[in-house]
């Protein structure tokens, strides 16, 4: 968050770092996406969605408290919420984004003081993997047609993560 700036706050995930993290493009879970939810199933590179999903909450928490106490917003949907990342980080953010409205749209995140972050995002991914199902992506992409995640991907030619994993069916 940056006081200039006062209706926008970055939420940026950090790229591949270590042998570690590059390991979660290899493991199984990350080739095939595995079903996750309860009432509706949905299609996700599981090794990609899991540290994305153990930081959510922390994140809304952070950019609610950078929001209120810092950018001293009080308005409902006034602050809009950009995040980005590189190669795992892309990934990640991409995940974010579609989780953002639901998560936007279940309590408590839909009340105050959660209240003044915009419903829609901003999501730029750089050079990152696939990281959702076919029905997921394609979910995502009805999000973007509706406006409700302002989206760009970039990709370099050549670049073999953005082909990860390979297309099956």
């Amino acid at each position: 968050a940056d006081k200039r700036m006062p209706t926008m706050i970055f939420v940026i995930f950090r790229g591949t770092y270590s042998a570690k993290t590059a390991a979660l493009y290899s493991k199984p879970t990350s080739l095939v996406p595995l079903q996750i939810g309860c009432k509706k199933k949905e299609g996700f590179l599981y090794g990609i969605f899991k540290p994305s999903i153990e930081v959510i909450h922390t994140v809304l928490e952070s950019i609610t408290y950078l929001a209120k106490d810092f950018l001293k917003a009080t308005t409902p949907n006034s602050v809009k919420v950009f995040t980005t990342g590189h190669s795992l980080g892309g990934a990640m953010c991409t995940n974010f984004a579609y989780l953002w409205s639901g998560i936007r749209n279940t309590p408590p995140y839909n009340t105050a003081p959660y209240n003044i972050l915009s419903n829609k995002i901003i999501c730029i991914s750089l050079g990152s993997p696939r990281c959702l199902s076919t029905d997921v992506a394609q979910k995502f992409c009805d999000m973007v047609k509706k406006k409700e995640i302002i989206y760009l991907r970039v990709t370099t030619r050549g670049d073999p993560v953005t082909g990860l994993p390979m297309k099956s069916g």
